[in-house]
C-alpha cells in the first residue's frame, strides 16, 4: 500500500480516538439513567436482599434511585433479578466514584474483546486499523459510554462465547452466555443457533449456569420475583411506549407503524392494532426460524457456515427481541466483523461488500433525528436504520452460507485449527 495512504489510514484511527476519548472523560463524571438502575440495584442488594423482592414496583424503585442515587431517575424495568448482581463489587463506593470505576473497566473491557476477536480472526493490519477506527468512533459504543450502560461487558461476554465456539469449547460457549442472560437477558436467540449447530456441550454448559443462577439466588429474592420476571416479559409487546423510535427492533417496528398511542406514538402509518400485534410476533418468529433452519449443521460445509451461523444469531438476538435501545447495538460489532471477515477469506462479490459496508453505515451513523422524537406517518419508515442493517447482515451471511462457488471456499482459521483438540473441517471443493 502506497504510503500516502498509509498515512491516510493513520489519520483515520488517530481523528476515531479523538472522538472517543472526550466521550469516555465526560461519561466518567456524568450521570445518567441507565447507571443509576445498575448502582441502585447492587446497593440494594448489599443493604438488603429481600427488598428486591419489590424491584418490579416502579414507584418503589424510583424512591429508591433518589435515596441512593439522588441525580438521576430509573425503574429495575424487565431485567432478570440477577440484574442487581451486576453492580456489586462498586456497591459499596459513592455513585461518582462507582460511576468513574465502572467507565474505566468498561475501557478495559473493550480492548480485551477487540484484542480477542484481532487474535482469533487475525484480519490484515490495513483491515485491523480500518476496523479500530470503526470500532473507537462506534455510536452505539459511545451512548453506551454516556449512559453508562453494560453493554461492552456483554460484548467482552460475547466475544468470549465466540472463542469457545470456535474451539468447539462447550464450558467457554455456554457460561458466557448464561451469564449475558442471567444479567441482561441478552443473547437469547443466539442459543437456537447452538442447537441447530449441534453444540450440546455448550447447550448443557450454559443451561446449567443459568439454573444454578436461579437456583442459587432464591434465598435472597425468593421464586416470586422469578415468577414476576417471566410474567413480565410477555407483557412488554402492551406497553404503550412499543411505538417510539428509541426501541431499536423490528418488533417495534410493527407498533410504530401500525398503532396508535397517545404521548408516545400519535402517528402511525395507519392505526390497526391486530395488525401490529400479529406481525410483531409473526414476521420475527418466522425469520427467527427459517434463519435457523437454513443455518443449521449439515453433513459437508466449511468453517464459513459455522462462522456466519454464529453471526446471524447474534444479529437476530438483537433486532428481533421486544426491546433493543441504541446502545443494545453495541453486540453486533463481532456478527458486522465475522461478516467481513468471511468476505475477505472467500473473495466475496462486490455487492455483498457494498452489502456489507452499507450494514456498517446504517449500524454506525448518528441517528438524525432525537432518540425520543416522534416519527409520523410514511417518516416513520426511516426511523430504524439499526434494525436495517442487523436483517442486512443476517440475509448476507445466509447468502454466504449458500454461496454458488464452493471452489473459493477454503479453512478460514488455519491458527486455530492447529491447535490440539480443535476439531477441523476439510473445505468443500
Amino acid at each position: 500500500m502506497k504510503r500516502w495512504l498509509w498515512l491516510l489510514l493513520l489519520l483515520v484511527v488517530g481523528a476515531s480516538l479523538v472522538r472517543l476519548a472526550p466521550v469516555v472523560v465526560s461519561s466518567a463524571r456524568h450521570t445518567s439513567h441507565g447507571f443509576a438502575a445498575y448502582y441502585t440495584a447492587s446497593r440494594l442488594f448489599w443493604e438488603d436482599p429481600a427488598s428486591l423482592r419489590r424491584a418490579y414496583d416502579d414507584n418503589w424503585f424510583r424512591a429508591q434511585v433518589a435515596r441512593l442515587h439522588p441525580a438521576s431517575a430509573d425503574i429495575f424495568n424487565v431485567n432478570p433479578p440477577t440484574m442487581s448482581l451486576l453492580f456489586l463489587p462498586l456497591a459499596r463506593l459513592t455513585p461518582l466514584q462507582a460511576r468513574a470505576l465502572w467507565i474505566g473497566f468498561n475501557v478495559l473491557f473493550l480492548a480485551v474483546a477487540c484484542l480477542l476477536l484481532w487474535w482469533t480472526l487475525r484480519p490484515p493490519l490495513e483491515a485491523s486499523l480500518l476496523g479500530l477506527a470503526f470500532v473507537c468512533s462506534y455510536t452505539p459504543l459511545l451512548t453506551n459510554f454516556r449512559q453508562g450502560q453494560a453493554y461492552v461487558f456483554l460484548l467482552l461476554l460475547l466475544v468470549l462465547a465466540f472463542v469457545g465456539y470456535q474451539r468447539r469449547s462447550g464450558w467457554l460457549t455456554g457460561v458466557p452466555l448464561a451469564l449475558m442472560f442471567l444479567f441482561k437477558s441478552a443473547g437469547v436467540f443466539l442459543w437456537l443457533f447452538l442447537l441447530v449447530r449441534r453444540r450440546w456441550p455448550a447447550v448443557a454448559w450454559g443451561a446449567a449456569t443459568v439454573v444454578a443462577g436461579v437456583l442459587l439466588t432464591i434465598p435472597w429474592f425468593g421464586l416470586g420475583l422469578w415468577a414476576e420476571y417471566a410474567r413480565l416479559v410477555p407483557g412488554l409487546a402492551g406497553k404503550p411506549y412499543m411505538g417510539i423510535v428509541a426501541l431499536q427492533t423490528l418488533p417495534n417496528f410493527f407498533h410504530h407503524l401500525l398503532r396508535y398511542e397517545a404521548g408516545w406514538n400519535p402517528g402511525p402509518l395507519v392505526n390497526v392494532p391486530s395488525l401490529a400485534y400479529v406481525l410483531a410476533t409473526g414476521v420475527p418468529l418466522v425469520i427467527l426460524l427459517g434463519s435457523a433452519w437454513l443455518a443449521r449443521e449439515r453433513k459437508e460445509e466449511d468453517d464459513a457456515a459455522d462462522i456466519l451461523a454464529f453471526a446471524i444469531g447474534v444479529a437476530l438476538s438483537v433486532s428481533l427481541s421486544p426491546w433493543a435501545e441504541e446502545y443494545h447495538y453495541v453486540l453486533l460489532l463481532p456478527a458486522l466483523a465475522l461478516v467481513a471477515h468471511v468476505l475477505m477469506r472467500t473473495w466475496g462479490p462486490a455487492w455483498a461488500w457494498g452489502a456489507c459496508l452499507l450494514a456498517a453505515l446504517l449500524l454506525w451513523m448518528p441517528l438524525p433525528f432525537d432518540v425520543n422524537a416522534k416519527m409520523e406517518g410514511i417518516k416513520g419508515l426511516a426511523g430504524f436504520p439499526r434494525v436495517y442493517a442487523a436483517l442486512l447482515l443476517a440475509g448476507l451471511s445466509l447468502y454466504l452460507v449458500y454461496r454458488p462457488e464452493p471452489s473459493a471456499r477454503r479453512q478460514l482459521m488455519p491458527n486455530l485449527s492447529k491447535k490440539p483438540g480443535m476439531a477441523t473441517r476439510k473445505p468443500v471443493d
